[in-house]
């Protein structure tokens, strides 16, 4: 877009692309940049054209055709399949991994109350989002990431006493240790929880 492009009547934003909403997965997930107070939704924008941040579209790159494929355009394929009847919120996530972090990841925090242990993992996009967005097994730094997210949802609202939480690592077949010391640590935690707690187990029993 150029200066002085316009939308619906308004400024076109920066850093966005015009984007046409042919198809709608879910037709209530609200639109990045509001067309106006009565078309915030996607569903509401079907068949017309929006502004979407750049950041969150996902481009199929052209590459330059040799001799033996001139006149045909060869698509690089996106990593994750249907990408396009994923929920917004896991697309967003996704684009911004892959645009921003597909080399690095995203360092996650946690709390040291979370799982009584001083811990941190890092979200990557090949081993991490890609498969969780594929529907293929997933690993134990997703399910911590979902743990992390809940275990912040319940501080918010101060339901947080009524559970417990346990790192899936420490009870995993996958880990090293014997079933003897994982069920160790299994029964150390599980010391720690009050009578009237609920204790999550995400466990991979192989």
């Amino acid at each position: 877009m150029v200066a002085g492009d316009v939308l619906h009547g308004s400024p076109f934003p920066e850093d966005c692309l015009r984007v046409a909403i042919d198809e709608v997965v879910d037709d209530n997930a609200r639109l990045p940049k509001p067309i106006s107070d009565d078309m915030v939704t996607v569903g509401n924008a079907l068949g017309t054209h929006v502004a979407w941040p750049t950041h969150l579209v996902v481009e199929k790159s052209i590459e330059k055709p040799d001799k033996k494929t001139r006149g045909k355009k060869i698509l690089k394929e996106s990593a994750v399949k249907n990408l396009s009847s994923l929920p917004s919120s896991l697309v967003a996530l996704y684009c911004m991994m892959e645009k921003s972090f597909a080399g690095e990841g995203i360092r996650l925090p946690i709390d040291f109350e979370m799982f009584g242990q001083d811990l941190s993992v890092w979200i990557l996009l090949k081993d991490d989002v890609i498969p969780f967005c594929n529907l293929e097994p997933i690993t134990g730094n997703s399910i911590i990431a979902y743990i992390c997210h809940s275990y912040g949802k319940m501080k918010t609202e101060g339901s947080l006493g009524r559970f417990m939480f346990v790192n899936p690592f420490t009870v995993s077949h996958n880990r090293q240790d014997s079933t003897e010391t994982r069920a160790r640590k299994l029964a150390d935690r599980l010391l720690q929880a009050l009578s009237n707690q609920l204790v999550l187990v995400p466990c991979n029993v192989g």
